[in-house]
């Protein structure tokens, strides 16, 4: 199982468009062999911080929406309220 932890540096409009987005993550994600899950990660620190888990069954399925036009698009939505990028992690268990 491939899990992709990533946490996104967003404007205070994008905090606010954050759960909305996620669930269009969701949506599109499900579309594909492999997909496993998606949800929102809460700090229980920092609640205002925006990360999102994504679960995948292999590093190919994850390769496949990673290099799709839906991925893309994905993040086309998300850059107008990005102010410092994003950290990803990958990890495997």
């Amino acid at each position: 199982m491939i899990h992709v932890l990533v946490e996104h540096f967003l404007s205070e409009q994008g905090v606010a468009y954050f759960d909305k987005w996620v669930t269009e993550v969701r949506e599109r994600a499900s579309k594909y062999a492999g997909f496993v899950s998606t949800q929102r990660a809460n700090s229980l620190n920092s609640p205002e911080r925006t990360i999102i888990l994504l679960e995948w069954e292999s590093g190919e399925a994850l390769a496949t929406w990673r290099s799709s036009q839906d991925h893309e698009e994905i993040l086309k939505l998300l850059h107008p309220f990005q102010v410092n990028g994003s950290i990803v992690q990958f990890l495997e268990w």
